[in-house]
């Protein structure tokens, strides 16, 4: 049998979660709203710092609006951007 490496396992949750909240165009802050967790959690869990429960897997993935099977797919990249993303520049109308 195959073993699995749990720290590995969790950064690529963290990853799969960071992935995620980017496609569905979410901060962490309105992630964290929306699944009544605090910011700092989400954080933790998108560095791979914190072992999460089931139910707070059901909890995020009803918050990105994806299953489970999708929450735990391996992530794309294994790259961790480091840093604010760069703003979007203002429409002027």
């Amino acid at each position: 049998m195959r073993g699995v490496d749990a720290d590995a396992a969790l950064f690529d949750l963290g990853r799969r979660i960071n992935e995620l909240r980017g496609a569905a165009g979410l901060t962490q802050e309105q992630l964290a709203e929306r699944v009544a967790m605090d910011v700092k959690d989400v954080q933790r869990i998108e560095a791979g710092e914190v072992n999460v429960t089931f139910r707070t897997l059901v909890r995020l993935a009803a918050g990105l609006g994806c299953t489970l099977a999708e929450l735990v797919t391996p992530p794309t990249s294994r790259v961790v951007k480091v840093g604010r993303p760069n703003k979007r520049p203002q429409s002027r109308t």
